[in-house]
């Protein structure tokens, strides 16, 4: 496998130069406040529902095609957008992102995976925790950019958006594919447990999934709805910031949930997993409950916004390690854990698109204030609920 391809493909397809803007372009085209908000949870929800195509896909196609098929879906969402300009094409537009997106990215993965023998995870995983550094990079300059590139011209970031897709197709279709001799498929079913075996292990361990479950689904979808969906209306109606900064103030929340995800290993060494579990509650309430006072209290301010987004961005880079790695501690068998995360993905996309239509709603009929103090007590509620479960967590000493 040319690993190059592999790098420019994944960098490529993750330019996102419209996300930033796709907010406030639904919006400027007439769309009152409430359709936007559907709109933006549509493709959520498309995601959520066609999750499970991809590895059907795959066990009939090779892998390349149904990666380069998603790309060519995205970019297609994406010149809908802007030909289109009406509450049909958005939709449409959205739906076919949606697909695009649960065709392509995490069956990448799936095809890397597919590079190397058993006795190269070592190299694999190098090259997937490289590449996606790289990718990071990609999207925090693309996002950057493409409000920049908005001001000029609203259709600018979505063309370059597509633009990119395209050449990320191409990418993936001149890498020159074959599963190495040795390495476990992607669509392969792990037998290192005999079925018997795994269903006691679930059973065994059925509190905690659901537990780690419930955080990584409520926690997530809370945090990534309100990054989306709703702060692009508080920075861009309320503060009113120019569309020069527009991206750059976004792009707080990736960098620092980028940081927390890299530290989030020795946040957990050294405070314990439960620990890190209530700081990520404690950040998640405390940048809701900012954000709700800021128009009340510092109207016109950005900096209780700034601090906000990056408190948010913290908290939301944390769960999936924390989910990951405690769903590793409780010594899963490999299928059962992998049942688990599909299972989580899809439940996050349904609550994802569930958050932003109820959010958009108390949107639309009171303001920006009520809805963060809204999420922030119903945040501080959920947040009893995991501290007093959390208690089950620390293993007996029969289990130590």
């Amino acid at each position: 496998m040319n690993v190059k391809l592999f790098y420019a493909y994944r960098i490529i397809s993750r330019l996102y130069f419209h996300l930033p803007v796709i907010f406030v372009f639904l919006y400027l085209h007439g769309s009152d406040l409430f359709t936007v908000e559907l709109l933006i949870a549509v493709y959520a929800m498309t995601l959520a529902l066609t999750a499970p195509l991809a590895p059907v896909l795959a066990t009939r196609l090779s892998l390349k095609i149904v990666i380069g098929g998603g790309e060519i879906a995205k970019a297609g969402g994406l010149l809908v957008m802007v030909s289109w300009p009406e509450v049909p094409g958005f939709l449409l537009a959205q739906i076919l992102g949606g697909i695009g997106y649960a065709l392509a990215q995490g069956t990448d993965s799936a095809l890397l995976r597919a590079q190397f023998a058993d006795d190269e995870m070592t190299a694999y995983r190098r090259h997937e925790a490289r590449s996606q550094s790289w990718v990071f990079i990609g999207m925090l300059l693309a996002g950057t950019s493409g409000s920049i590139l908005f001001r000029y011209r609203p259709e600018l970031p979505f063309l370059a958006a597509a633009g990119a897709a395209l050449l990320a197709a191409a990418a993936m279709f001149m890498i020159p594919y074959r599963a190495r001799t040795g390495a476990t498929p992607a669509s392969a079913t792990p037998t290192s447990a005999a079925p018997e075996d795994e269903n006691a292990a679930a059973g065994h361990h059925r509190f905690e999934q659901r537990f780690w479950a419930a955080f990584y689904v409520i926690i997530r979808a809370t945090a990534l709805s309100i990054f989306v969906a709703f702060l692009p209306y508080y920075f861009f109606l309320i503060l009113k910031i120019d569309l020069y900064y527009f991206g750059l103030v976004l792009s707080l929340f990736t960098l620092a949930a980028f940081f927390s995800a890299r530290q989030a290993g020795a946040i957990m060494a050294a405070t314990g997993i439960r620990t890190a579990t209530s700081l990520v509650l404690t950040l998640i309430i405390f940048s809701l409950a900012l954000f709700g006072a800021s128009p009340l209290f510092w109207p016109g301010s950005i900096v209780p916004g700034l601090a906000a987004i990056t408190a948010l961005g913290l908290a939301a880079g944390c769960v999936r390690p924390l989910t990951m790695s405690a769903l590793n501690g409780i010594g899963l068998p490999t299928k059962t854990r992998s049942n688990a995360i599909s299972r989580m993905e899809r439940l996050y996309g349904v609550a994802n698109a569930f958050a932003i239509v109820f959010g958009g709603w108390v949107l639309s009929r009171y303001d920006f204030a009520t809805l963060m103090i809204g999420f922030a007590v119903l945040s501080g509620i959920v947040t009893l609920f995991f501290l007093a479960a959390a208690a089950r967590l620390q293993p007996s000493p029969a289990r130590s």
